[in-house]
């Protein structure tokens, strides 16, 4: 037994080419995933995930670098 086998990855990939997640094998993108048939991303799926990592790493630096500039005392913080 594979590890994409005990994650359902047969049953995930055709859910996400029929939601336009993935690109459809016929499509022929240009990163294929690995176990998906020849599906996988084309130039504007990467460029969505691209910005939405890029995003969730700006969103995460903030708040991280918010808490430094909060007194631990006034967000619960052991002191």
């Amino acid at each position: 037994m594979s590890f994409g086998d005990i994650l359902g990855w047969h049953r995930i990939v055709p859910w996400l080419v029929a939601h336009g997640v993935f690109a459809p094998g016929a499509d022929h993108p240009l990163i294929p995933v690995p176990g998906a048939h020849g599906a996988g991303l084309d130039t504007p799926r990467m460029v969505v995930i691209v910005v939405a990592v890029l995003a969730w790493l700006l969103l995460a630096s903030d708040i991280r670098d918010r808490r430094r500039r909060i007194p631990p005392h006034q967000y619960g913080a052991p002191t």
